[in-house]
């Protein structure tokens, strides 16, 4: 059968068409799973069929449904039908194909009303097929002006038909499937049995399977829930079930515990192995010398007033110094503060405000500078030299109690109004992050490079996870190095163990990969991690794991990771995978609810590594902390990422439900860069957005409508560099008397970028 001999039949009225033209304006034209396949440029179309029945369960419901909505039997197949499929695209408006004898393809629009009762969906069914008459797709096709896609069928992607006839039987690859999937109904008696034939380009066996599976837990359901919302029809069997249960639940981890006792014990067990190498040390520091440095400072920071609660912060460049104070600020029960101080003195001043420091610890030069930007006087204390043994005549605090949810540091994250985000971690968080880690190399015999800034939150992992398990930290000294200087570092100091944002990562594999050669373990992340760096990598050096590592700084660096050993198990894209120990995954709806394996919904995580909250910002802290876990209540982070959960059980990213996104590692959001522009008297309208087709190449690009001045770029750059960081002012400008828009009514950032080029070769040319 082919999509065009599925549309003969009688003609309709010319009336009849424009009058459903009409009611299918606005209608979506393109109805897509989300898939492990990648659809091919020219569709294939090779097909198989999955031939099923009914549980006695789904039949009786089906019959009941009948019964109870006064509907047919086949209404109920097609509701049930949608329901699979709009759980799993993530929509609440779609066209579904119904065969009518004849026969004749309809669509049929499908309004999903999650406030509504199931009943009342099962009407809406029933009258939507009515309203369908008999007016086909290729009728249709000039009146609803749409393109065609030679990767898809016009209109209707996704069929049911269920007039009930015999089908021959079918293998894969030995017929021709003209649509995604159709849903056919071979018989009611005596049982009911179905078949689902499907295109081998769009759907997996397992994937066509899961659906039904879904198909025939939604009858059940929908019975269930008849006059319950909608919304509480999840189309999810028993055994998605289990398969969701796995990310929720996650692997157990003890988080009881705080970060400087796991250190301590560490150096009471290897009190002469070498923890931590650094270019301001005359020689490495054993383990016990550690212990050594870090309670003679927290003496002096006692005796400064740091205490429990007390918030401390480091104004340090990276070094052995910086990590001896860090340790100290723990050590007396305080909260580290972790900043960029490169950021402008404003930005400074409004993050030292939400932090509200009481002490200061770090170089003479660095603290004299912070100093004079906090909101109240801080006691100032200078780190000495970890390797001078001298006595402080001051005494060694006492150990604070064990309190996994004190706050063990606190660090920033971009807002949408323009105020840094105050985010405090506990110590339960780091415990789970670094105590016994499946995810990182870290045990003794590595060398792990000590390489982001501590504003950072891959400086939590650096610091803590080799501390903490008796491997050796190497501090790559603190000016930013060239990739040839980054590699030779890593090859001079044995580095195993280092962490790389996506972009770098691809610039080393790209220009150093002979840096890797001594190397086990390489984590990416912060963006897209390059599949081709990855699987060159692989293949150059056999042995060697490369880490996909996904998280959000309100869970503590990683949230979920996917490790790589094998070239040939290289995708593209990679999933983010699996959530590490003390970690759970859900993926919900804009209702709160779980989606099916499979489906398309928004990631929100649990467990141990959740901040505290967003200091001093309550309102800010119950948007993404505040909805608890479907059935559990417990609390969940909201992420902000579109995800589904894949075949395999590995979660896949999609994009981001928001305006945020990661320029080379960082994490901005577009909205307060825009809200700056407008803040300056020459601007009237501002969109910012990012381009580039991978982590590497991507920028932040600015969209200004303008009175025409010149220099007017070089003092909208001078503008945002007074209010924001460096890597959060774009690289790219379209100075434009209106905001593009697409036929969608979207920022069109192509045209944006078109035009920022543009301009940009015209300077070239002067």
């Amino acid at each position: 059968m082919t999509a065009r001999s599925a549309t003969v039949g009688r003609e309709p009225s010319e009336a009849l068409v424009a009058a459903r033209v009409a009611q299918l304006k606005g209608a979506p034209t393109v109805l897509e799973l989300p898939s492990d396949l990648t659809r091919p440029a020219t569709q294939d179309r090779t097909g198989a069929r999955l031939t099923f029945v009914l549980s006695n369960r789904a039949e009786s419901a089906c019959a009941r449904l009948a019964a109870d909505c006064s509907v047919s039997r086949a209404t109920v197949l097609l509701t049930a039908w949608s329901l699979v499929l709009a759980r799993r695209a993530g929509v609440e408006d779609l066209l579904l194909g119904y065969t009518l004898d004849g026969p004749r393809l309809v669509p049929v629009r499908c309004l999903l009303t999650e406030a509504t009762s199931a009943r009342a969906y099962v009407g809406g069914i029933a009258s939507a097929l009515a309203e369908a008459g008999d007016v086909g797709v290729d009728e249709l096709r000039a009146g609803l002006e749409f393109s065609d896609d030679p990767r898809r069928t016009p209109l209707v992607q996704f069929v049911a038909d269920v007039r009930g006839k015999d089908l021959p039987e079918l293998a894969v690859g030995e017929g021709v499937s003209p649509f995604d999937a159709s849903l056919v109904l071979r018989r009611w008696a005596p049982r009911a049995e179905l078949a689902l034939d499907y295109a081998t380009s769009v759907l997996l066996p397992s994937e066509a399977a899961a659906l039904t599976d879904s198909l025939d837990a939604t009858l059940v359901e929908l019975l269930d829930s008849l006059d319950e919302p909608l919304e509480a029809v999840r189309t999810i069997s028993q055994a998605q079930r289990a398969r969701l249960a796995l990310i929720r639940n996650g692997p157990r981890c003890d988080s009881s515990d705080d970060v400087w006792r796991m250190v301590a014990a560490v150096a009471r067990s290897r009190p002469d192995a070498e923890a931590v190498s650094g270019a301001d040390l005359a020689r490495p520091l054993s383990y016990a010398d550690l212990v050594s440095a870090v309670e003679r400072l927290a003496a002096v920071l006692a005796e400064a007033g740091v205490g429990v609660g007390v918030n401390v912060l480091i104004a340090h460049a990276r070094s052995a110094r910086e990590l001896v104070s860090v340790l100290a600020v723990l050590r007396c029960g305080g909260t580290y503060v972790a900043f960029d101080a490169g950021a402008p003195d404003d930005r400074l001043q409004r993050m030292f405000s939400a932090a509200n420091p009481s002490a200061i610890v770090g170089d003479p030069v660095m603290a004299d500078r912070i100093s004079r930007l906090c909101p109240s006087p801080c006691a100032t204390v200078i780190a000495p030299d970890p390797l001078d043994a001298g006595g402080t005549g001051l005494a060694v605090p006492p150990l604070p109690p064990v309190d996994p949810d004190r706050a063990a540091y606190i660090t920033f994250t971009s807002g949408s109004t323009g105020t840094p985000k105050a985010v405090r971690i506990p110590h339960r968080a780091v415990v789970r992050l670094v105590r016994d880690p499946d995810h990182v190399r870290c045990g003794p015999g590595e060398r792990m490079l000590r390489f982001a800034p501590l504003a950072f939150d891959a400086s939590t992992l650096e610091l803590f996870a080799p501390l903490a398990n008796g491997a050796a930290v190497e501090v790559i000294p603190h000016e930013l190095p060239s990739s040839g200087e980054l590699a030779a570092f890593i090859e001079e100091r044995g580095v195993t163990v280092l962490w790389l944002t996506a972009g770098l990562f691809r610039l080393m594999v790209d220009l150093t990969p002979h840096a890797f050669a001594g190397v086990r373990q390489v984590l990416t992340g912060g963006d897209v991690v390059p599949p081709e760096q990855v699987r060159r990598l692989l293949e150059r050096f056999p042995g060697i794991r490369v880490t996909n590592g996904y998280g959000p700084t309100e869970n503590t660096t990683f949230s979920t990771v996917h490790h790589l050993d094998d070239p040939s198990a290289v995708e593209s894209p990679l999933p983010i995978g699996r959530p590490i120990a003390g970690t759970g995954l859900l993926i919900l709806d804009r209702t709160g609810r779980e989606v099916p394996p499979g489906g398309v919904g928004e990631l929100y995580v649990t467990g141990a590594g959740l901040a505290i909250d967003y200091l001093g910002a309550p309102e800010q802290t119950r948007a993404v902390f505040g909805l608890p876990a479907p059935d559990t209540g417990e609390r969940m982070y909201r992420t902000g990422d579109l995800v589904r959960l894949d075949a395999h059980d590995l979660v896949r990213f999609l994009g981001r439900t928001d305006h945020q996104v990661k320029i080379r590692g960082y994490r901005i959001e577009t909205q307060e860069i825009a809200a700056r522009l407008l803040e300056h008297p020459l601007v009237r309208d501002a969109v910012v957005v990012a381009v580039g087709a991978d982590a590497s190449s991507r920028r932040l690009l600015a969209g200004v409508v303008a009175s025409p001045e010149p220099r007017l770029e070089p003092a909208l750059r001078a503008h945002l560099t007074r209010s924001l960081p460096r890597y959060a002012v774009p690289a790219l400008w379209a100075i434009v008397d209106r905001i593009p828009l697409t036929t969608n009514g979207k920022v069109d950032a192509g045209e944006l970028e078109r035009t920022a080029e543009r301009l940009l070769a015209e300077r070239r040319q002067r």
